[in-house]
């Protein structure tokens, strides 16, 4: 279970489910099926008047972004080619680092653009990523 807030929103991370509410009421507003996610992975911007948040996306490797906000998908991205092992938003919200669970390459993203700015290569052997 992963739980993310910002003064508008909660995100429930559940292994096979997003779920959204909104804070102040604690009303369940949206329920989004992901991909198996045995970590909780998820991140909400800390910005409420966005609500920008990056979660696992159906495919092995992909990451939905998700306006909190309104409610709707802005786009998928391919981030590495196997599992994810972490993800998390700056906290302006314009920018996405995620690793895979091989543990060789961080890649960060613009947010919402989804567009690739920068590969990291941490080394050539596996490790095991706890946070961004």
């Amino acid at each position: 279970l992963g739980l993310r807030m910002n003064r508008a929103r909660l995100v429930a991370a559940l292994e096979t489910r997003v779920h959204t509410f909104e804070l102040s009421t604690m009303k369940l507003l949206h329920t989004l099926e992901t991909t198996p996610n045995p970590r909780g992975l998820a991140d909400l911007c800390a910005d409420s008047e966005t609500c920008h948040c990056a979660l696992p996306a159906a495919g092995v490797g992909q990451v939905m972004l998700f306006d909190a906000l309104n409610l709707h998908a802005l786009s998928t991205l391919e981030a590495h080619r196997g599992p994810l092992a972490c993800l998390v938003l700056s906290s302006c919200g314009r920018l996405l680092a995620t690793a895979s669970d091989k543990g060789t390459v961080v890649r960060v993203h613009s947010f919402p653009q989804a567009q690739l700015l920068h590969t990291f290569r941490r080394g050539s052997l596996p490790a095991t990523f706890l946070s961004l």
